[in-house]
């Protein structure tokens, strides 16, 4: 995001030749820059990898697309179990919405492409 708002300080002098105005130049920026992110639904965080995998895999066989990201935190491994990439906030909620209870803390993240 801090890349996105020095991309619109350093074209602002090409934005500001133009004959459209500023703010609706800046829209469009921002509708852009929304189109290209990409969404995910995070259901949970583990430790064991063992454990992240088989919960995939049952995920999977209900046609979820899955990701398991690896993240350090201080000196432990933690496996990230996500739902995506979704191309649509609204999809990644539909879906947070559709899964078990054992899964209501499950919330949703952005990533640029």
């Amino acid at each position: 995001m801090k890349i996105f708002f020095i991309l619109i300080l350093s074209i602002y002098p090409l934005l500001a030749q133009e004959n459209h105005s500023i703010t609706e130049r800046i829209n469009n920026l921002f509708k852009m820059q929304r189109a290209s992110q990409l969404f995910y639904v995070q259901i949970g965080a583990f430790k064991n990898r063992r454990y992240a995998h088989v919960i995939k895999r049952s995920f999977e066989k209900k046609n979820y697309p899955m990701i398991v990201k690896k993240r350090r935190i201080g000196i432990d491994n933690y496996y990230k179990l996500l739902i995506g990439p979704l191309r649509s906030r609204q999809e990644a909620y539909s879906i947070k919405r559709l899964l078990p209870k054992a899964y209501r803390d499950a919330f949703v993240l952005t990533e640029d492409n």
